[in-house]
């Protein structure tokens, strides 16, 4: 079992869309949801702090590896 799909996102506020940092995110009320369809890790940067749905980090600046995809939940709600 897998303990993202638990994670209570919301709704969503609108489409995915690419990055600037070659990541393809989309908005929902409670999180966002990154994707890392590139072949090098990548490091998402959240002007507010955020939690990583997966390894419950919580930071502003992330690494997401290569291939890879995360939910981050914003903290504070």
């Amino acid at each position: 079992r897998y303990q993202e799909y638990e994670i209570p996102i919301g709704k969503p506020l609108g489409n995915f869309y690419k990055a600037e940092d070659g990541t393809y995110r989309r908005d929902y009320e409670n999180a966002i949801v990154v994707v890392n369809s590139t072949y090098h890790d990548i490091q998402p940067h959240f002007e507010q702090t955020m939690r990583d749905g997966t390894t419950s980090w919580v930071g502003k600046d992330f690494n997401l590896p290569s291939k890879d995809g995360r939910i981050y939940v914003r903290v504070g709600l």
